[in-house]
């Protein structure tokens, strides 16, 4: 049996792109395996558009996967 750990990103916390990429990769190197995004609705703080952000994370991650 394994067990899986997530992360869910509801927002853009991060200072600038290269913050959000340095994050992304502590979090692989790390062990996390997956990042779930949400798409901002009603949410009046910034977010990432989830579409773009996957085919980013596809092109710039090795084994995270994403949704």
């Amino acid at each position: 049996m394994s067990i899986g750990v997530g992360l869910g990103l509801a927002s853009y916390p991060f200072s600038s792109p290269r913050a959000f990429w340095r994050w992304v990769e502590l979090i692989e190197d790390g062990g996390v395996d997956s990042l779930w995004q949400s798409d901002r609705l009603v949410s009046p703080q910034p977010a990432l558009e989830p579409m773009a952000l996957m085919g980013a994370l596809a092109g710039g991650t090795e084994r995270l996967k994403f949704g």
